[in-house]
């Protein structure tokens, strides 16, 4: 399949996206009401007893109760706004003078004296098309349980697939979902939305019924990924949904018997295919904002983008871009335990290969060069968005959790070679 005609097809896919979105948006409001009876006075009083940024239990990483509040009120809002109008620009009760977590746990509703309405139109929003019914079914604290058990399900399901499909980056990938912080994320709706697109499109890359992935296809995926990525997160660690799974590729392509220029090749293909997925999804939604919000959504929109790839921090005081760098660097190792492992493993494998190189030579090496472009994608896209990298690092760190993926899967697939290098004399 050619390059010409993928891109072809990304014609209509794109488009047709942005319309089943904004389809399922409309559907996901027509839940009455009356179904969320008392759902926000249950969610109060699990997050009255957390706090704003509560540490998780057994990680220790900061959740975010502030955004959850958001995706809370947005998902609760009952106005008395279009159909059309709640789906573009969803809509949120606030409280004046206090965020959206004190809104919350007061149950704030329109109509009181210190309420107002907010409006969060430059994201899709697409999580209120699976939350709005569950938080009518299960309400918030149902949701984390069935979280906790999807997730790890789902985690489950890959793990046996890598011990099968992919055994060289089976260790890697367990260091890299503990960096990750797996059981903050089951209790975080916000931290949720990516994971899952990480989970899904890695289990349909190792699976691959009837290989409707090989070869030049697998494009498709990632470009799907990158729209559902953008349909479904606020701005978290959009990239680990492409370097993830974009690694196992990289993994499949270094085991395969294509030529590596043509390896390259695809990987750099999946790779702008989900890019593009990503930049023109979100470009519908800005689309569809500024038809019914105007120049006022405009402005408000390259605001928001100029100071969000800015040197600032939130009190306008420069940051560098390597200094956001360097604090998701030390928060993601945080955990000097994971430092440690992290270190062992990447040590161990590093000196295997090299005693391999001393022997062999380096031209057994040239494909483990692709996992260089899943490896540096996450550190690109943190000092893009340094402001944001930087007031955010305690949950954008996780960017930088799939470069370590790609690199310690690299040195695995190195280890590997050296040991079939010795078995074969």
């Amino acid at each position: 399949m050619g390059v010409k005609k993928i891109l072809k097809n990304c014609i209509w896919i794109l488009p047709a996206g942005v319309v089943l979105g904004v389809v399922l948006l409309l559907f996901s409001f027509l839940i009455p009401a009356s179904c969320f009876q008392g759902r926000l006075a249950g969610a109060a009083a699990v997050l009255a007893q957390e706090d704003v940024y509560p540490l998780e239990d057994y990680s220790r990483r900061q959740m975010d109760n502030y955004t959850d509040s958001i995706m809370l009120l947005e998902a609760d809002y009952d106005g008395p706004e279009s159909l059309w109008a709640k789906a573009i620009n969803v809509y949120r009760v606030g409280q004046k003078g206090h965020g959206p977590y004190k809104a919350v746990v007061d149950q704030t509703r329109l109509g009181d004296a210190d309420a107002y309405r907010a409006s969060y139109a430059r994201y899709w929003h697409g999580f209120l098309v699976f939350l709005r019914p569950a938080y009518a079914m299960l309400g918030y604290l149902g949701i984390r349980h069935l979280n906790m058990l999807l997730q790890y399900a789902l985690l489950t399901l890959l793990l046996l697939l890598l011990r099968w499909r992919c055994p060289q980056a089976l260790l890697p990938f367990i260091l890299t979902v503990l960096l990750l912080a797996p059981t903050a994320i089951t209790r975080s709706l916000q931290f949720s939305s990516v994971y899952y697109v990480v989970l899904f499109t890695s289990l349909l890359l190792l699976w691959d019924p009837g290989e409707l992935l090989a070869g030049d296809r697998a494009a498709y995926l990632f470009l799907l990924a990158g729209m559902a990525t953008v349909y479904l997160d606020l701005l978290t660690y959009p990239t680990a949904s492409l370097t993830i799974p974009l690694t196992l590729l990289c993994a499949r392509e270094a085991r395969g018997a294509c030529p590596p220029r043509e390896s390259l090749r695809r990987v750099l293909l999946c790779a702008a295919l989900w890019f593009l997925g990503y930049g023109c999804m979100w470009a519908g939604k800005w689309l569809l904002a500024a038809l019914l919000g105007g120049g006022d959504f405009l402005e408000s929109l390259l605001n928001v983008i100029r100071t969000r790839s800015s040197a600032t921090n939130g009190y306008n005081d420069h940051v560098s871009r390597t200094r956001a760098l360097w604090v998701n660097v030390k928060m993601l190792f945080e955990n000097r335990h994971l430092l440690l492992l992290t270190g062992f493993y990447a040590g161990a494998a590093l000196l295997l290969r090299l005693r391999g190189l001393a022997r062999r030579g380096a031209g057994a090496d040239r494909r483990l060069l692709l996992f260089l472009i899943p490896a540096a994608i996450g550190p690109c896209w943190l000092l893009l968005l340094s402001n944001h990298s930087t007031i955010h690092c305690w949950f954008t760190y996780r960017t930088l959790a799939a470069t370590v993926f790609s690199l310690l899967t690299a040195l695995g697939l190195a280890a590997e070679a050296r040991g079939e290098e010795e078995k074969n004399g």
